[in-house]
Formats: structure tokens, C-alpha cells, sequence
């Protein structure tokens, strides 16, 4: 038989004295982490950076700035559609900011940047804080673009879609090679085979956050210029407008490229609205009305943090 003693228990080998905050902590957990439980990563830490890019940390002032835009422009548009609890439930648990881009060398011999990427839908990375602007056009394709797309995933995962979706092109995803399409002629030229973006053809669960990411962060007229190119009826692509530095690429459309996305989008569209309640064109005009306040916004300095 043995049973507890009622000695005390001696001193913690943790540390069990509370953190020590500054202002745009204690900020960050009266917005972030009290309202949606999530964590906000910007002091580095190399153990939650990817190492396969040479990134450097993100500038304080830039984070601030930052954080108050997400919280206002991303953040604030799905709060004022569907209330609190929806990303509170939903939302991505770890932001990170990361001060430079993540550059990479494509297989065509091209950089490419990444601006934004995602974890499991658990952590969201944010590249090139340290080059912010408070353009919002900017801030739609660098990050809430991104923040769309990964968002996109995390839904589907808690309720898939309808799987008639990929069937619409279904034998034109082609994995990897989706990166020999980005540049052309403005990146559109995955538009006249029915694919919102290049990235869209790399396969049909990234097809269908596209549309749906690009969709919100994207004007009416915008998507018009994008569907009008979607439709003509004949493209050729050739090594003198691409940029693929070896060998002759050449094919042409079909005329039905409009035709497919719209299908797609219907499908995407038809899920939000049946799922989740969310109206996709609501959702746009919260997030480009949000997005074009941003120059006007009244940002919160913490100066107290330079003193």
C-alpha cells in the first residue's frame, strides 16, 4: 500500500513567473490570442523559420503595422460576416513574420518569390515584412492572398467539397510543372485553358482555393480583364514571350477557358454559401472595402517601445 506524503513538493525546475511583455505584446494578447487563440510569431526564432530559404528577422515597426492590418483587413472581414467565433474556431493558430522574401531558383533557371506560406493549417508564414506597403493591391497578392488560400484548405479539411469539382479539367493539372506557366504574358496564360492562376493547374485542391482566394482579393473589373482573357479564342506561347529559356513552347487555346473557371467557380461558390453560410461576393466587397481603408488607417505606434 502507498499513498501521497503530505510533504510539500519543492521548487519548480520550470520557470513559473509570467513572461515579461512589452506594449505590442500585450497588444497581440488582447487581440490575437484572448479573441482567436492564436500566436503570433515575429521576434525570430530559427527553430520556426523554414531553412530552406536564407531569411533575416522582420523589423518591430513593420510587425506592428502589420499585425493591426491583419487584424482589421483578414481578420475583421470574415468577424463582420460571420461573427467571432467562426475564425476563433477556424483560424490558422500561429502567425509568423519573417523581415525578407523567400527567394528560390525554378528549374527554368527563374527566381521565384514566396511571399506567404502555410504548415498543416496550423502556422501561416509572412515573407518581406520589412519591404511593407501600405498599397492595398500590394497587400491583396503579397499576403491576403495567401492567407485566402491556406484559410481555404483548412475549411475543406473539416468539410470537403464537391468532388465533381476536379472533373471540370481534370486532365490538365500537371504537378510540378505548373511553375514553367508563372510570367507568361502577366501569368495568364493559364487562364486560357481554364485555370485561374499557374499555380491553379498544379493540382484540384490548390485549383479550387485559388479561385476562391483570388476571387476575394480581386476587383470586378479585374476578374472581367481576367475572364475576357480567359475567352479569346486562339493563344500561342512561344520561348520569346515566356519565361522558359530553352526550346520552342507552343499550343493553343480552345476558346473555353472562361467557361471552365466560371464552372469552377460555381462549384466554389455553391460550397461557401451551402457550408459555411459565406457569401463569396459579400465576402469580396468587406475585403476590398476593408483592403482600400488601409492608407487611412490609424495606426497605433508603440513608441514607447524605441524609448
Amino acid at each position: 500500500m502507498v499513498s501521497c506524503s503530505d510533504e510539500k513538493l519543492g521548487k519548480s525546475i520550470f520557470d513559473t513567473n509570467p513572461p515579461a511583455r512589452n506594449s505590442f505584446d500585450t497588444w497581440l494578447l488582447n487581440n490575437f490570442v484572448k479573441v482567436y487563440n492564436v500566436e503570433t510569431l515575429y521576434k525570430y526564432e530559427d527553430i520556426e523559420a523554414t531553412n530552406a530559404y536564407n531569411v533575416i528577422p522582420a523589423n518591430l515597426k513593420e510587425c506592428t503595422m502589420l499585425a493591426q492590418i491583419v487584424k482589421n483587413v483578414w481578420y475583421g472581414a470574415y468577424d463582420e460576416l460571420l461573427g467571432v467565433d467562426f475564425l476563433k474556431s477556424y483560424s490558422p493558430r500561429t502567425l509568423q513574420y519573417i523581415g525578407s522574401y523567400a527567394y528560390s531558383q525554378l528549374p527554368n533557371g527563374s527566381a521565384a518569390v514566396t511571399m506567404g506560406s502555410a504548415e498543416g493549417g496550423m502556422k501561416v508564414t509572412l515573407y518581406g515584412v520589412n519591404s511593407l506597403s501600405l498599397n492595398p493591391d500590394y497587400l491583396n497578392t503579397a499576403y491576403f492572398h495567401t492567407m485566402h488560400h491556406e484559410f481555404t484548405h483548412i475549411l475543406n479539411q473539416k468539410i470537403p467539397y464537391d468532388r465533381e469539382f476536379k472533373r471540370v479539367t481534370p486532365g490538365d493539372y500537371n504537378g510540378r510543372e505548373w511553375i514553367y506557366w508563372v510570367g507568361r504574358t502577366l501569368d495568364y496564360a493559364s487562364l486560357s485553358k481554364g485555370f485561374i492562376s499557374a499555380y491553379a493547374m498544379s493540382e484540384f485542391n490548390e485549383d479550387f482555393c485559388e479561385i476562391y482566394s483570388i476571387y476575394v482579393t480581386s476587383t470586378k473589373e479585374k476578374w472581367t480583364e481576367m475572364m475576357n482573357f480567359a475567352a479569346k479564342d486562339s493563344v500561342k506561347y512561344s520561348k520569346e514571350n515566356t519565361v522558359i529559356t530553352t526550346g520552342e513552347v507552343a499550343w493553343y487555346s480552345n476558346g473555353r477557358g472562361r467557361e471552365l473557371i466560371e464552372k469552377k467557380l460555381e462549384f466554389v461558390r455553391n460550397y461557401f454559401l451551402l457550408r459555411w453560410g459565406l457569401d463569396m461576393d459579400q465576402m469580396r466587397a468587406v475585403v476590398l472595402r476593408r483592403g482600400y481603408e488601409i492608407p487611412n488607417m490609424q495606426f497605433e505606434t508603440f513608441d514607447d517601445l524605441y524609448k
